[in-house]
């Protein structure tokens, strides 16, 4: 029996679903735009290259039941587009053609306009964990052309600082389930957003716990490690490397590490909180670093007191001392609050 076009049209209708795709494309000004596009899902879980871009305000144009998750995603879309980007942050004063200038011109419009993007492409992906997203290199792509898994469990970087008689060299290592991820350009490794730092290497995209930030990533796409002669040894390790070793995981290699004998010093200081009551709060110092209760940090660095960039002093707290000296307060009848500060309990139970 002949099929008419109509039951070639059923058939391809009922093994064929739609599927709403997030395409990434590089983008002049704002580094990556996204665009959401309806596809055909074939049954091998291709696409068919009947791609329609998507617009919140024509959602009813299509055969499709879209999810609130959806909407708001589509709708960071196109927060990102080039048009929209121009109209909030362009003057009008200042030519299309001419916007890339006038950034540079004004690095706070800039730093403004990087980091709107780089919110909402964070809020995108951190949507997306354990989905897919996809990769063009140019507009005139498939939208689907290369996908992306944005990776649910966040990698671990560690920063390594190895000190030698030249200089300093400075590289990182970047693990995900135990395997070791290769950043360079050949691997197709780039930087998709900055703070937090949502990283693509190969088809994978991989997030971080903690306050990864992309840029100190990004020299790493390019070369292996990073060379830091002697002579700017003191003002690297006094600009950078010491708030790298403070917040992130780290392995030093070659400096000197010493480890103070300090007496931690407990504070109490009278303040008011929000609603004009006294209060206390409760800090503890080591040297010259201050910790209060809720603080997670448990130790760090500082340089020696001869500024000798391969000397280092490595304070570490004592959390017994702490807990001791924390209870005894509490065992007062002080009142601990969230924000670390301690208050007299209710006038009803006293």
């Amino acid at each position: 029996m002949l099929l008419s076009v109509y039951d070639f049209k059923l058939i391809f209708t009922l093994t064929n679903q739609k599927k709403l795709i997030f395409s990434f494309l590089p983008a002049e000004i704002i580094g990556f735009s996204v665009e959401p596009y309806m596809m055909q899902e074939l049954p091998d879980k291709s696409f068919s290259y009947d791609a329609i871009k998507v617009s919140s305000k024509l959602l009813n144009n299509h055969d499709y039941q879209f999810s609130e998750k959806e909407v708001e995603l589509i709708k960071i879309c196109e927060q990102i587009s080039l048009p929209n980007i121009h109209r909030k942050f362009r003057s009008p004063k200042v030519k299309e053609a001419k916007f890339a200038s006038f950034l540079k011109e004004t690095p706070e419009i800039e730093r403004s306009l990087r980091a709107f993007v780089d919110k909402q492409i964070v809020h995108l992906l951190s949507a997306m964990h354990g989905e897919k997203v996809y990769m063009r290199k140019k507009a005139s792509d498939f939208a689907a052309d290369n996908p992306l898994l944005v990776e649910k469990d966040a990698a671990d970087i560690v920063y390594h600082f190895h000190k030698h008689t030249d200089g300093i060299q400075y590289f990182i290592t970047i693990r995900h389930r135990q395997k070791e991820l290769k950043l360079n350009h050949k691997n197709q490794s780039y930087i998709l957003s900055d703070n937090p730092c949502y990283l693509g290497v190969g088809n994978q995209v991989f997030h971080f716990d903690g306050q990864t930030d992309g840029k100190k990533l990004s020299p790493f796409v390019l070369k292996d490690h990073l060379e830091v002669p002697a002579k700017m040894e003191k003002s690297f390790v006094e600009s950078f490397m010491l708030r790298v070793l403070n917040k992130q995981t780290c392995k030093l290699k070659g400096f000197t590490i010493e480890h103070p004998s300090v007496q931690m010093q407990v504070h109490l200081d009278l303040l008011q909180d929000i609603a004009g009551d006294p209060c206390l709060q409760l800090s503890f110092l080591y040297g010259k670093k201050r910790a209060l209760p809720e603080d997670s940090w448990k130790q760090y660095y500082q340089l020696g007191a001869d500024k000798n960039p391969a000397h280092l002093l490595l304070f570490e707290r004592d959390s017994e001392q702490e807990t001791n000296c924390l209870d005894k307060l509490l065992s007062f009848g002080l009142q601990l609050k969230k924000s670390g500060s301690l208050h007299l309990p209710n006038a009803d139970a006293t």
